[in-house]
């Protein structure tokens, strides 16, 4: 069972099932409770990866994360969000992202 580790949102323990099933009509805008929207990640993205790439302009940054965050950053880095928030990244999979 994939359960969901998140108590600010109420999904604490839930099937992640349960998650898909109230983003999955809007998966660009909906919120789910104490959460962002994807939109919103990407905002959030978008600063980080603005100020890494101020901070570090000719090197190379190793970063960690979820799943729906790389999804973001993808869509950030060129990609279109429609298309970037429907995608899937396997476990443990690396991508190399370029500004």
């Amino acid at each position: 069972m994939s359960g969901i580790n998140e108590r600010r949102s109420g999904m604490d323990g839930r099937h992640v099932d349960h998650f898909n099933d109230l983003v999955r009509a809007d998966l660009l805008h909906t919120r789910p409770p104490g959460g962002e929207s994807f939109l919103e990640q990407m905002q959030r993205l978008r600063s980080f990866m603005d100020e890494i790439a101020v901070r570090h302009p000719r090197g190379t940054v190793l970063a960690v994360s979820h799943e729906n965050p790389i999804l973001a950053a993808l869509a950030v880095a060129g990609g279109q969000p429609e298309v970037a928030v429907q995608g899937g990244i396997g476990n443990c999979q690396w991508l190399q992202i370029e500004l």
